[in-house]
């Protein structure tokens, strides 16, 4: 089978008619981010076929009657008219195994109310048309029976798909697991015919039960030994009870684990995945935090110098110039008045022969007598005017007229303060503003720092909700700490099964040595005939039982050598310890797989999860190309839904490489391979060196390739359902 076109038409996230997909041999890989419909595209796959898809587990048991109007894509009801009908169509072209192309389109139809109500209108049709010379004609079918009966034939049989078809971690665990004898079955049924084995020892059973009633029947009808008989017979009834007690328990016990185990195999990560998402909400919430402490303080300190330091100072600012000009005045100030004192003191005035001669007239003119003839001057009377003669001109003395302006010194040392307390205001705002630029840019460039980690965790983020299959951290941590408790249950009922194993054992060997009594008891007076049948098919059930253990083990033995092929091909080069891979039987009848080193020491506990995923890879590699004869990796294509989000770039490389190189097709959908796109917010681009290097490397092996991209038009948030489309880009 050969899958050649996938068509989508208002499916899901799929708004529209132009979404195309053609496929080609080799490897085909479609690259999307988190959200951008890549378990969506891997659901048209199923949905088609089986009229069913993935629920939130992975498994494929969502039919179309359950999710009904979820199907059409929100975009395609939100630009319809009331009253339309939008249909919901996937049209996959392919060529099976006989080289027959066959079309099988399933559609699903709603009517549309008003806004985003709609309406179902019936089930989804599925049509199949079969090429017939130059045209395809359509198939038609009497029952669902006669429709499931044709994909089985002529498309693919269920039975292979779950190792063919998977979503994740998940899936693949779930694709390998050999840890109990009904689902060894289920993958030894791939390597070979070993049914057969199953029905001889069925048919063993039967003839070994039915010797074993007529023997007991003998003996219960002997009357020899009566008592001793009857003591045994009680005994080995009674130790029969116990048997079938403990029996039942450990089926209940044995059931309980199953349930618990296919839980944690459903969930989308293993236990240790908790510590790693822990390990990330907690890097998360400190860089969160600190960026928000950060926005706070530059924030607070741009508000702080806007309200204080241009309230207080910024009338200081640049006062400096005013109080240098004060300076120059105050100082040209103190000249004159020094010059004032001094010629008060000791400078003659220019009309005056001295300053006794000037001093002495004044005195006379004050007692209004004339010292010289020594006689009365009354003031104002012709002698006081007289000696008024001998003044100067000016209307006050000298000493007066310098002196009265520099009373006010005192007032002019009080505005000197204050202009020396408003100078320090200044040199305080420089430092302040210096202090607080400083600040400035260490706050700017913290934010900076600290908005480049908040886009590296988000991008981690991102990867970390593809690779688990996740809706948010929080969610992935919920998860594992009910892996946790599931875990911690399997261990306690595996404890529990084992000591009921224990029990059971010695039971068993009791029985064995009574039934051994008894037999000897009577020995002698038992139809020889009936003795020789039970131990002929006691012997021929444990024979036939050996010979299919003995061809479980030769199979488990092919399997491990076909597992370590593909195992040393992804792991040899990637230079990280990898050691091989050893199946060990269980008490369960089945065979769980182990990573042994050099020395034999089981080292699975402690290898990370990417070691433990390639592991599994190699025993899904192994299932499907062991038997050559049956080669389902070359009569199917393998189609998984990020499938390797836990390797590095090497080794993600290497696992491609064998994907390439082990299926004729197979089609990979995963994140990898893309990078931010610095030019379109929130988008991603191709990473072009890492793609051209996956490109070579497949060439080498003679691999073609086939590269798509999903993308979401800039300026739609791919929250928006109701707007949102995303679109198939061939690369």
């Amino acid at each position: 089978m050969k899958i050649l076109k996938l068509e989508l038409e208002n499916f899901m996230c799929f708004s529209g008619t132009d979404n195309c997909i053609d496929f080609s041999d080799g490897l085909n890989v479609i690259l999307g981010g988190n959200g951008y419909g890549k378990t969506k595209l891997y659901d048209s796959f199923n949905w088609v076929l089986f009229d069913k898809i993935t629920n939130q587990d992975g498994r494929l048991d969502t039919p179309t009657e359950a999710i009904k109007g979820g199907l059409v894509s929100k975009k395609a009801i939100a630009d319809g008219d009331d009253g339309a009908i939008i249909k919901a169509i996937v049209r996959l072209t392919l060529a099976n195994e006989k080289g027959k192309e066959i079309i099988l389109e399933r559609s699903y139809a709603v009517k549309k109310l008003s806004g985003m109500e709609v309406t179902s209108l019936g089930k989804s049709k599925l049509t199949i048309s079969e090429k017939s010379d130059l045209e395809f004609k359509p198939v038609s079918f009497s029952s669902q029976q006669e429709v499931d009966d044709y994909i089985r034939e002529q498309v693919i049989q269920p039975t292979v798909l779950e190792h063919i078809w998977f979503q994740g971690e998940r899936g693949i665990k779930g694709a390998v697991d050999t840890s109990n004898a009904i689902k060894l079955k289920q993958v030894i049924n791939k390597l070979s015919y070993i049914d057969t084995w199953e029905k001889f020892i069925e048919v063993a059973e039967n003839t070994d039960r039915r010797s074993r009633d007529r023997y007991d029947k003998a003996v219960k009808k002997s009357q020899k030994h009566k008592e001793k008989t009857d003591l045994l017979t009680s005994q080995i009834e009674k130790l029969d009870k116990e048997l079938h007690a403990i029996e039942e328990k450990l089926a209940i016990k044995e059931k309980d684990l199953d349930i618990a185990e296919e839980e944690v195999d459903n969930m989308a990560m293993g236990e240790n995945v908790r510590e790693e998402l822990r390990a990330h909400s907690a890097e998360e919430d400190r860089i969160k935090r600190e960026l928000a402490q950060t926005e706070y303080d530059l924030d607070q300190m741009l508000d702080n110098a806007n309200r204080d330091l241009f309230k207080s100072f910024w009338v200081a600012h640049g006062t400096n110039e005013v109080q240098e000009k004060f300076e120059e005045l105050v100082q040209d100030y103190e000249f004159k008045r020094v010059a004032s004192e001094k010629i008060k003191k000791k400078d003659k005035p220019k009309d005056l022969e001295s300053l006794y001669l000037h001093d002495h007239i004044h005195d006379m003119l004050n007692k209004e007598h004339c010292t010289i003839c020594d006689r009365p001057a009354t003031k104002d009377s012709d002698a006081y005017k007289n000696i008024q003669k001998w003044l100067p001109r000016e209307d006050k003395p000298l000493n007066e007229k310098l002196a009265t302006p520099f009373h006010q010194a005192f007032q002019l040392s009080d505005l000197r303060r204050s202009l020396n307390v408003i100078s320090n205001y200044s040199d305080s705002f420089k430092h302040d503003f210096v202090q607080q630029r400083r600040l400035f840019f260490e706050l700017k460039s913290k934010r900076k720092q600290l908005d480049e980690e908040n886009r590296r965790i988000e991008e981690e983020k991102e990867k970390l909700l593809s690779k688990y299959n996740i809706t948010s951290i929080d969610a992935g941590i919920r998860l594992g700490d009910r892996i946790r408790r599931y875990n911690e249950k399997t261990a306690s009922l595996r404890e529990e099964i084992v000591r009921l194993e224990e029990r059971k054992k010695v039971l068993t060997e009791e029985k064995a040595e009574k039934d051994q009594a008894l037999d000897k008891l009577h020995e002698g007076d038992i139809d020889p005939i009936l003795r020789k049948q039970k131990d002929y098919f006691g012997d021929l059930l444990a024979a036939t039982k050996t010979a299919k253990d003995q061809q479980y083990k030769k199979l488990v033995d092919l399997l491990t050598r076909e597992a370590n092929r593909h195992y040393e091909a992804i792991n040899k080069h990637s230079g990280a310890f990898y050691g091989k891979i050893v199946f060990k039987q269980n008490n369960k009848g089945g065979y769980s797989p182990e990573i042994h080193n050099e020395n034999g020491t089981n080292e699975t506990a402690g290898i990370n999860t990417a070691q433990l995923l390639s592991m599994q890879f190699s025993i899904l590699f192994a299932i499907l190309s062991a038997n050559k004869e049956y080669g389902f990796n070359k009569r199917y294509p393998l189609i998984a839904d990020a499938p390797n989000s836990a390797f590095d770039a090497k080794k993600k490389k290497l696992l491609l490489r064998q994907i390439g190189t082990t299926f004729e097709q197979s089609i990979v959908m995963m994140f990898e391979y893309l990078t931010n796109d610095p030019e379109r917010a929130n988008r991603y681009k191709i990473d072009k060196p890492g793609i051209r290097e996956l490109i070579d490397t497949l060439e080498e092996e003679g691999v073609p390739m086939n590269i798509y991209m999903l993308d979401i038009p800039d300026g739609v948030n791919s929250r928006d359902i109701n707007k949102l489309t995303v679109q198939i880009k061939k690369i």
